[in-house]
């Protein structure tokens, strides 16, 4: 499985305001600067995550990716106009028996839009099975 998510956090960032004036869906987590975290310790910045693909191929992968990218362009301006960062994670599986290395090629023009507004990439290796890395 390969699942694209965009991330973003910053001080003083409302997050409430931002995913409502740009209508953000399908997001996986949201936090809030000052409140208690998940692992009970104190947010020091506000941010959310968004799931922007979910596949098998890497291919339709990269392309949901532009076409998100593409679909958000005035909400990546907005934060580059305010100075905040953000980056997708691409994650996949690997580490099962029957799975060769996970290639996954980033075209020339997805890395264009990245530089266009200022998104950085990173990638995730996930193991796919804790019995298998036990054994």
């Amino acid at each position: 499985m390969i699942d694209s998510i965009w991330h973003i956090n910053a001080k003083n960032f409302d997050v409430a305001a931002f995913v409502e004036k740009f209508k953000l869906q399908n997001l996986t987590q949201t936090y809030i600067e000052g409140e208690l975290g998940k692992q009970g310790k104190v947010n020091e910045t506000s941010g959310f995550s968004v799931l922007v693909s979910e596949n098998l191929n890497s291919s339709q992968n990269i392309q949901e990716i532009e076409s998100f990218i593409l679909n958000n362009a005035e909400a990546f301006l907005h934060l580059k106009r305010l100075d905040i960062g953000s980056f997708i994670d691409i994650g996949c599986t690997v580490g099962t028996s029957d799975q060769f290395t996970k290639s996954i090629n980033v075209p020339v023009g997805l890395l264009g839009l990245l530089f266009k507004y200022e998104i950085e990439l990173e990638f995730s290796a996930y193991p796919a099975s804790d019995q298998e890395s036990e054994g």
